[in-house]
């Protein structure tokens, strides 16, 4: 069983071409749910499903700190599909790097900016924000 704090957001910083400031942080509760195919003593592949729940959103912008009402709109739970690589370092002892993408937009499609996912094309929902991540980690097994 795993359950983890995973920090997710969106920065746009000021540039020459982008004169405006964002930066968007949500912090989720996952307990992603596994199924692992081991490779000899050296790994494993991972696939499966991770849902979250959303337990804070912050931003900030060019005039500072965004208020509550502004964050308002983000559906509390998520669910995601998630592939990744452990790699065992030594017994019980490991580093993974996974890479996890919503099938469910993470706010509702009135305040979602025109963005089309790939992976909502296949489901019939490809308007809206959605989380798209790496993530990696280190990891002991306890026997």
């Amino acid at each position: 069983l795993e359950i983890r704090y995973a920090a997710r957001g969106a920065k746009n910083p000021a540039s020459d071409d982008n004169t405006g400031f964002y930066q968007l942080s949500l912090h989720y509760i996952d307990i992603p749910v596994l199924v692992a195919y081991r490779v000899k003593e050296y790994g494993a592949l991972e696939i499966g499903l991770v849902p979250g729940y959303l337990i804070s959103a912050t931003g900030e912008d060019d005039g500072g700190k965004l208020p509550d009402e502004a964050l308002t709109g983000y559906h509390k739970f998520d669910l995601g599909l998630l592939m990744g690589i452990n790699i065992n370092l030594i017994p019980r002892l490991g580093v993974y790097v996974r890479y996890g993408y919503s099938f469910l937009s993470i706010r509702n499609l009135k305040s979602a900016g025109a963005y089309y996912s790939w992976f909502g094309k296949i489901f019939g929902n490809s308007v809206g924000d959605f989380n798209n991540y790496l993530s990696f980690g280190l990891q002991y097994t306890i026997r």
